[in-house]
């Protein structure tokens, strides 16, 4: 259902991708601005962030899914956070690790970290 712990949408993934996209051709840009005599091509960091975007997508989801509860109302058929806790509520996956939050804080730590040293050994 919408709103599923750690569900990948069309959507969602290209908003991923497409913020990624957007801060490496940042990074591009206030690099073109700010580096007269760079001999070394900054471009290729424009498709990179857009793969690491997606990469952290992945990565949230995927975290999202295992290591988060997710409950769903039985009358409602909707994606519920508890507390409070109610007779309706029925957990239909994920373990009790972290919480929504707790999962964006180290999926985006685990992403920046990858991609760091991913830019390492690329560039």
């Amino acid at each position: 259902p919408k709103g599923t712990n750690g569900g990948v949408s069309a959507l969602g993934t290209a908003a991923s991708v497409g913020g990624g996209l957007f801060i490496g051709l940042v990074f591009w840009f206030v690099g073109f601005c700010t580096c007269d005599n760079s001999n070394i091509a900054q471009w290729p960091l424009i498709p990179y962030g857009a793969v690491m975007g997606g990469l952290g997508s992945l990565i949230d989801s995927i975290m999202g899914a295992t290591m988060q509860e997710t409950w769903i109302c039985t009358i409602t058929k909707k994606i519920v956070k508890p507390p409070p806790m109610k007779p309706t509520y029925k957990k239909i996956y994920g373990y009790k690790i972290l919480d929504n939050e707790e999962v964006n804080l180290v999926s985006a730590s685990l992403t920046a970290m990858i991609s760091g040293l991913l830019g390492i050994l690329i560039f």
